[in-house]
């Protein structure tokens, strides 16, 4: 506890919001003598950082951090490597990170408790959360999911085969404007990169490129649009093409031309 209350108190100095989370990662403290998930946000180190007493710090079992501009505008990366199917999630990603930004070396990039990634950065263009790389469930992910709506939660089976099919898992999302993390020196997170003191703040376009580099790793495929090929009219000799059309062309005619094309 003495290491974690001193590191915050460091993170305050530098402008971070800081504040408690419990073991569930959610905020550790009562406001208005209640529990409220959102009540983190109203310690903005601009006017109001977290109070460190005797009576507060026993509840930092993990700390958290508010991103956006409650903290320099910071925006972090969340790798959630516990999702990944059949692949090297964060091996692939961050060799798209190196061969195309040339600021990778630059990232605070900090391993979690759960094995996953979180790269931080300031830039003066952030968003809100955001979900980058998603995929769906895999067949036994249903079955096992379909077994818990339906056993556990006593959900319609119908509803439940269809909450089976849609429902995806998050690989790669953003914690900006209004989110936070939790983090180091938490048990379980460990830098591998940088540091706190020295994050970088990245231009627009090097933002960009991490964005294009996580969504490339989504694997939701989108709807293929297969295009279809209508058989034109055949043009009579010294006519205009126009001309021949509406002579050729009837309103069923068109009609069916719409409707078979969606």
């Amino acid at each position: 506890i003495r290491k974690m209350i001193d590191y915050v108190k460091k993170m305050q100095s530098l402008g971070f919001s800081v504040f408690p989370l419990n073991t569930k990662k959610e905020p550790n403290f009562k406001k208005g003598g209640e529990i409220n998930s959102y009540s983190w946000m109203d310690f903005n180190v601009k006017n109001n950082p977290f109070p460190i007493t005797e009576n507060t710090e026993s509840n930092f079992i993990f700390l958290g951090i508010g991103c956006g501009d409650m903290s320099n505008n910071l925006e972090v990366i969340d790798v959630d490597s516990k999702y990944e199917l059949n692949q090297d999630l964060w091996g692939e990603f961050k060799t798209l990170l190196e061969d195309n930004l040339e600021s990778f070396d630059k990232l605070c990039i900090i391993q979690t408790v759960s094995k996953g990634y979180h790269l931080m950065y300031y830039c003066d263009t952030i968003q809100g959360n955001q979900k980058l790389a998603q995929r769906y469930l895999s067949r036994d992910e249903k079955n096992a999911h379909y077994m818990k709506l339906t056993q556990e939660d006593k959900i319609d089976k119908d509803k439940a085969k269809a909450q089976c099919q849609t429902k995806k898992l998050t690989l790669i999302e953003t914690r900006g404007q209004g989110g936070y993390v939790a983090t180091y020196p938490s048990e379980g997170y460990t830098i591998i990169q940088g540091s706190m003191e020295t994050i970088p703040t990245l231009t627009a376009e090097e933002r960009d490129i991490i964005m294009c580099c996580a969504k490339a790793m989504d694997q939701i495929e989108e709807e293929q649009i297969t295009e279809k090929k209508v058989a034109l009219p055949v043009w009579e000799e010294g006519k205009k093409p126009w001309e021949a059309y509406n002579e050729q062309m009837t309103a069923e005619d068109m009609a069916n031309l719409f409707v078979s094309n969606g």
